[in-house]
């Protein structure tokens, strides 16, 4: 019923309440945006590079319903606790599988910031459980140099074939030259030992790697963004994908991507 009346469609549509509790227990119940990786669903609009990488695709998740607590402990120290229906599931579930995640924040400065997230549970393939940390650090003030860095474990049991793991690192830099002008690099490399996080996964079928025993896949992105409005950003883009699967790219092992961005934030 959800999707045929365009609910999956929302990024986030959940019930919020505070608790008086010590610092303040957050509450919140509904559709409810990943807490894994450092690059958004939403795109260019919030993100320095126009398209998501590999990494992002391959070893995250949309969103989904569930039931969220979180609380700061401190200034530097935040938990966020979530079941939920599933990692892949959405909104509407058809099964009683459910993934249990945690994301515990520390900021031991005004420039860092570091999060370490845990998450496992069942999905109608079997028992997933993995891990991830996200961290960035602002180097320099000047032209808001900053660094940011996502590595993902994923390992998986399914029957009858049993152990499937899964792992990817990425990297951003990312300055502002001006008050308009923006630039960044994104580098990331997804390691799928048996094909299971990528054969055969994708929305366009078109486009995705066939079924296949495992790959390597290597990604390079450069991006420029520029503010001709505090709303509205052109990001022109220049992408090199490269995979160890033979023939992965329609016949080829490696592509350049070439392509512009235009987002508009109300």
């Amino acid at each position: 019923g959800a999707a045929a009346q365009g609910v999956e469609s929302l990024r986030d549509a959940y019930i919020e309440v505070h608790v008086p509790v010590g610092t303040g227990l957050n509450i919140k119940a509904g559709h409810l945006i990943s807490l894994l990786n450092w690059e958004s669903g939403d795109g260019g609009v919030v993100n320095a590079n126009f398209s998501q990488g590999n990494q992002w695709f391959y070893t995250g998740n949309g969103p989904a319903a569930g039931v969220q607590l979180g609380y700061a402990f401190s200034d530097q120290w935040n938990l966020n606790v979530r079941v939920q229906n599933g990692l892949y599931t959405g909104l509407a579930d058809d099964n009683s599988g459910k993934i249990g995640m945690a994301s515990l924040g520390w900021k031991p400065d005004a420039k860092t910031g570091i999060n370490f997230i845990g998450f496992g549970g069942y999905e109608p393939f079997g028992q997933i459980v993995g891990g991830s940390i996200l961290a960035s650090r602002q180097l320099t003030e000047k032209y808001n140099l900053t660094l940011a860095t996502e590595i993902d474990l994923f390992s998986v049991q399914t029957k009858p074939v049993g152990g499937q793991d899964y792992w990817s690192v990425g990297g951003w830099l990312t300055a502002d030259l001006c008050e308009k002008v923006g630039v960044a690099l994104r580098a990331d490399y997804v390691k799928d030992n048996d094909g299971f996080a990528t054969g055969g996964v994708g929305p366009v079928a078109a486009f995705r790697f066939p079924a296949n025993t495992g790959q390597n896949l290597l990604s390079v992105t450069f991006t420029a963004n520029y503010k001709l409005h505090p709303s509205l950003k052109l990001q022109p883009e220049i992408r090199y994908d490269r995979t160890s699967l033979s023939g992965g790219f329609d016949g080829a092992n490696s592509r350049w991507i070439g392509g512009m961005g235009v987002s508009y934030s109300f």
